[in-house]
């Protein structure tokens, strides 16, 4: 009797274990044809791997086209930064020459020899706990050569008021002036290598000094006549 009893709770617990999975596949199958019908009537176009993979380039397509976009403000601001750069530049130019006239390139090298001398002072300032010969080289230099100095900023100063006032005809000189600049470069050049050499003394330092000052007239000459050659080329050629 008592094992009948429990075959029949046995029997009645997996009856009703199968009401229960009977209606979980009920319900699988009513969501099933529902899924099934939906599909049918609306098809999915993409699949989600596709659709993450179109998000994906679209967004790498709005990222390039961002950055194109950014590279192309900064390079329009950058040339409108020089633009006004040069407009700042050629109005305070012109508000120097304007205000001080003839005199204003005297009036501005007495200001770079001013601005030189002090260079010279803090250089000799620094050098008087250091006693570095090679500093008191560089500033000896330019003490000794100040004159020089002063006379090339009047050179160049009268050089610009030039091609403000004649603005059409300053490319007569223009080759004249830019040699000049260039000779007063190497000749600095030559005096800092010979400074340099005193401490170096290297003969390949020794050889270029001695070169480049025995040879300063001859390459003012060859500079002079390259500088005209092509000033006169491009004016023929109508080249700007």
């Amino acid at each position: 009797m008592k094992e009948m009893t429990t075959k029949l709770l046995k029997l009645m617990q997996l009856q009703t274990f199968l009401k229960i999975e009977l209606k979980y596949f009920e319900l699988f199958k009513y969501l099933s044809e529902k899924v099934a019908k939906k599909r049918k009537r609306k098809p999915k176009k993409y699949t989600r791997k596709k659709k993450e993979k179109d998000f994906g380039d679209w967004i790498e397509q709005k990222s390039k086209e961002f950055a194109e976009e950014m590279e192309g403000i900064g390079k329009r601001f950058s040339v409108q930064l020089e633009r006004e750069a040069k407009k700042w530049e050629k109005e305070e130019s012109e508000w120097w020459f304007r205000t001080f006239g003839f005199m204003g390139p005297i009036i501005g090298s007495v200001f770079g020899l001013v601005f030189i001398l002090f260079g010279v002072w803090i250089l000799n300032f620094i050098n008087l706990p250091l006693k570095n010969s090679f500093i008191t080289a560089i500033s000896s230099f330019i003490f000794t050569n100040i004159h020089w100095f002063f006379a090339i900023f009047i050179f160049f100063g009268y050089s610009t008021y030039l091609s403000k006032k004649l603005p059409k005809t300053y490319w007569i000189i223009s080759p004249f002036i830019q040699i000049v600049g260039a000779i007063f470069i190497i000749w600095i050049s030559i005096w800092f290598l010979n400074i340099i050499n005193v401490y170096a003394n290297n003969n390949v330092i020794a050889h270029i000094s001695n070169f480049l000052y025995l040879n300063l007239w001859e390459i003012f000459l060859f500079l002079l006549i390259l500088g005209y050659f092509i000033i006169f080329t491009k004016r023929i050629l109508n080249i700007h």
